[in-house]
């Protein structure tokens, strides 16, 4: 089973976003920050790593706020699966819209 977070832009378009780019954004920059390097301390730097994929693997709100506050749709447009998609429509400035209603977006399992 694949975890996802479904978005749901204004104008009726929806994504998958596959949860394991958000949870590795996340779980990289929390290996950074608390081990150093990854060249200077490897070890150290992938336990960091794989407890911060966990986390936020098995905790949808870690997922969710990680997406909505250190992410845009730069970071996640080539892994976003579209589920039907519209011409022409911005969603890179449409895509804090996003968290203005809850009912727009959703961590699923397939």
């Amino acid at each position: 089973m694949t975890k996802y977070v479904k978005v749901k832009f204004p104008n009726g378009d929806e994504f998958k976003i596959p949860a394991n780019v958000i949870a590795e954004s996340r779980a990289t920059y929390y290996a950074n920050h608390d081990a150093g390097s990854q060249d200077s301390y490897p070890a150290e730097w992938d336990k960091v790593y794989n407890d911060e994929i966990t986390i936020a693997m098995e905790d949808d709100y870690e997922l969710t706020d990680w997406l909505w506050n250190n992410m845009d749709w730069g970071d996640v447009e080539e892994y976003a699966i579209p589920m039907g998609k519209s011409e022409k429509y911005n969603y890179r400035k449409h895509w804090m819209e996003i968290t203005e209603d809850e009912d727009n977006y959703e961590v699923i399992a397939e």
